[in-house]
């Protein structure tokens, strides 16, 4: 994946003793810049990244540390361990300052990345809510939408303001195929899965409080743990779904 200021790619490689991520540009030979676990242990924490969506830098999760690193610089950050919180799924902020992470009963936290301070910015209304399963900071950095998975099955997707405040279900207990800002961030786009047929519905949800609406259905099967990666168009009037058998 290429970084922000299109200057770096950074990609994966694996290998018996473990993940490993690079970097290259053109004016540098490829080097090695963090590990993560045995590619072999599902189980394990093995290596999350992203790359901030404001620069040449890299967050990174590997056996539980969250660190970020400067390329520009060549710095490392320790913004400390996710051990302990249960870590399940993260956004960086779109301007570069927080990551949002996810955490067991619906918590969910923010750090400051130049800091390192970590704070509590939500605890999810509802109950048996064993994990957060995806989080998704709108383009404008203005909301979050969260996907948490429910007890004993089933999903609930909420949006809340990113300060915390405003909390709201768009979709509960739901089959959940995929979520996706609009980019503009006025409207959050949704697929489920529909029995019997097993088809993908993707709905639109406004962020005016209107109500979701469907805005049609395909017959198809997603590739990873019933996700379909959903798209929108710049201009914001199409969705594309991604699937191995078909995309519309």
């Amino acid at each position: 994946r290429w970084s922000a200021d299109g200057r770096w790619v950074a990609y994966e490689t694996e290998a018996p003793e473990g993940w490993g991520l690079w970097v290259v540009s053109a004016s540098q030979e490829p080097r090695l810049v963090a590990t993560g676990g045995d590619p072999d242990l599902f189980s394990s924490l093995g290596l999350y990244w992203m790359w901030s969506p404001t620069g040449a830098e890299l967050a990174t999760i590997s056996r539980s540390p969250l660190s970020t690193i400067d390329l520009e610089t060549g710095e490392s950050t320790d913004l400390g361990s996710l051990r302990d919180d249960s870590f399940s799924a993260w956004a960086w902020s779109p301007d570069g300052t927080r990551i949002a992470f996810g955490a067991s009963r619906g918590a969910l936290y923010t750090v400051d990345v130049r800091s390192g301070e970590r704070s509590l910015l939500v605890r999810l209304p509802g109950e048996a809510l064993p994990s957060i399963w995806e989080v998704l900071w709108s383009p404008d950095g203005a909301q979050i939408a969260v996907v948490n998975q429910l007890e004993p099955d089933g999903w609930r997707l909420y949006v809340t303001n990113a300060d915390g405040s405003n909390v709201r279900v768009l979709a509960d207990d739901f089959e959940r195929a995929g979520v996706a800002w609009s980019s503009d961030g006025t409207r959050l786009a949704y697929a489920e899965w529909s029995e019997p047929d097993r088809k993908v519905r993707i709905w639109v949800a406004p962020m005016d409080g209107s109500a979701p609406t469907e805005i049609g259905s395909l017959v198809a099967s997603c590739r990873f743990f019933y996700k379909c990666n959903l798209t929108w168009s710049p201009d914001g009037s199409r969705i594309a779904v991604e699937t191995p058998q078909a995309t519309a």
